[in-house]
């Protein structure tokens, strides 16, 4: 399995695709595999995907469908309190299928594997595990939010693994997630040889 493919079956396991727009454990509105609809929305690329394929569906079905004509990256409500994202998908009553979640996912963690490349200038000298727990943390918090673990950003730009692993564990991050993800990340630095 490549770094993507390692990167995206642990976050189906961490996240559990849901079709429809919930409350994640910080209160914030997301849908699919953990995509975040208040901060992070769509792209305008993932729009247009996803309103293609309400396109595709309406006509396959016979049906018309009406869109909106302008996108809205982030979540909004229209005026029957429905809420919608991109070109009008509606996330209480259609969601995103499975199919759409993966898309979604995918395209999610090539944004959080590019942040890193961006981002920390010794990436491509890291060892694989490395890169993958940067790039779930990237996803699970956000690159603002990642940046502030200077301790371990540290350990990890020098190859301290074990000592990475422990500013990890002793993050707030740790008090915040379940308990299979904080440990098979720390496990993962501490695998590193």
């Amino acid at each position: 399995m490549d770094k993507d493919e390692v990167i995206r079956k642990m976050l189906e396991e961490d996240e559990d695709y849901r079709q429809f727009l919930y409350l994640d454990s910080a209160g914030v509105p997301t849908f699919g595999y953990g995509r975040n609809a208040r901060d992070n929305g769509v792209t305008h690329a993932e729009a247009l995907y996803l309103r293609d394929r309400d396109l595709a569906k309406a006509d396959a079905a016979g049906q018309k469908f009406f869109t909106s004509q302008f996108y809205h990256q982030f979540l909004y409500y229209d005026v029957a309190r429905v809420p919608r994202i991109g070109y009008g998908r509606n996330l209480r009553d259609d969601g995103v299928d499975e199919e759409e979640a993966l898309y979604l996912l995918n395209c999610d963690i090539a944004k959080a594997e590019q942040d890193c490349q961006n981002f920390f200038h010794y990436w491509f000298s890291l060892p694989d595990a490395a890169q993958e727990v940067l790039v779930m943390l990237r996803f699970n918090v956000g690159l603002h939010r990642l940046l502030g673990f200077h301790d371990m950003l540290r350990y990890i730009e020098a190859g301290e693994w074990e000592e990475a692993a422990n500013e990890l564990r002793n993050s707030l991050w740790w008090h915040e997630v379940g308990h299979a993800r904080r440990e098979r990340l720390v496990g993962m630095l501490r695998g590193i040889v």
